[in-house]
């Protein structure tokens, strides 16, 4: 029976990608030790405890949250944790708690998650020290360690992959359909690239300005090709997505969206025709398997983790997302013949379902 304290940075006061995948974690740990016997409690640096209310995924009398208050959260944190069997980082930046829980408390498995970018690069001499505590590394993609183990001399085996999974609350009916063209003013007949992403000069990566200068090539031959560009943006980067439109005289097919409510992200994806993100900074990808599970073909980057949730280019086109040519190339390819590159949402639920992740997330654990 094992005792767990799994410690995040934020959980439940923001949406983005990593608090997504602590929330659908929280989730599995909750139910594996209410299956399995055990207990579970967490708690956050940013988070107030009132966060967690009214939350699906954890129990809210589980969780405590530090307000922002780092060094309250270390030294409770640090404290409490040498009572656990097992203590899970979220995050690399969490190095130190492992690392003085494990000083104290040796008994004590220190388990740590990577997610992508936060350990690509080499890390500082004190973070490689600490990493030598943890008992193990949980990689959300085969990329990322790759990475741990090429640029931070983590050994072979101390690294497993653990895929991100799909939220077990995902909506996959609409809760209200939206006409989607006649929103954006897109023509009935009108077919819709998409990519779903917040926008900024750090996220540029992700490949739209590299989409936009292939749909420049598309349109000479089909003009009936929009690209819509989904998710919040900053002044600065709509102005630099917008004149690189512009310069290429294609900005009336050109939408950028602004924020998104997730009510309506259903309805995006089912009447989209492809989801286009050639990124290079993905750890994984979750939105690629989401986009997968509401039937829509997918085209992503050959260069990091959307290589795990495209299964090598099973379930979607893997391009060079330095390649224009490459990537308009498979656009093209997909909407000649977009049937040919969808998948059934059983098929997806198979390989990032929930269920899933929780049974290999249980079975991981058992063996640290």
């Amino acid at each position: 029976m094992q005792h767990i304290l799994f410690c995040t940075l934020r959980t439940f006061s923001k949406t983005g990608g990593i608090e997504k995948v602590c929330r659908i974690l929280s989730k599995a740990l909750h139910e594996n030790a209410m299956q399995h016997g055990g207990d579970v409690e967490m708690v956050s640096m940013y988070d107030e405890t009132a966060d967690a209310n009214n939350n699906l995924y954890f129990p809210k009398n589980k969780f405590k949250g530090f307000k922002k208050n780092k060094l309250a959260f270390v030294m409770s944190t640090v404290l409490h944790g040498r009572k656990f069997d097992t203590v899970m980082l979220s995050h690399v930046n969490l190095l130190s708690v492992g690392w003085a829980i494990k000083k104290i408390s040796a008994s004590t498995k220190i388990v740590l998650l990577t997610h992508g970018i936060e350990v690509w690069d080499k890390l500082s001499p004190v973070k490689r020290m600490m990493l030598k505590s943890c008992d193990q590394i949980f990689s959300v993609s085969e990329f990322t360690k790759s990475k741990l183990i090429e640029i931070n001399a983590v050994p072979g085996d101390k690294v497993k992959v653990l895929n991100n999974c799909l939220d077990p609350f995902l909506q996959l009916t609409p809760q209200k359909e939206i006409n989607c063209r006649k929103r954006y003013g897109i023509p009935e007949n009108g077919k819709i690239l998409l990519t779903l992403t917040r926008l900024s000069a750090s996220e540029r990566r992700k490949g739209y300005l590299n989409v936009i200068s292939a749909l420049a090539e598309l349109l000479k031959s089909d003009s009936s090709i929009y690209y819509i560009l989904a998710g919040g943006y900053d002044e600065a980067e709509k102005e630099v997505i917008l004149s690189h439109a512009l310069k290429l005289n294609i900005k009336e097919h050109i939408i950028l969206t602004g924020f998104i409510e997730d009510v309506d992200i259903p309805s995006l994806f089912k009447q989209s025709n492809v989801y286009v993100m050639p990124s290079k900074k993905e750890g994984f990808g979750i939105v690629f398997i989401e986009a997968l599970v509401y039937g829509l073909p997918v085209i992503g980057g050959n260069a990091d983790g959307t290589v795990d949730a495209l299964k090598n280019g099973a379930y979607g086109i893997l391009v060079n997302p330095e390649d224009v040519s490459a990537i308009q190339e498979a656009i093209v390819k997909v909407l000649a013949s977009d049937q040919t590159y969808v998948h059934s949402s059983a098929q997806i639920i198979e390989s990032f379902g929930f269920d899933n992740y929780k049974e290999k997330l249980f079975h991981l654990l058992a063996a640290v």
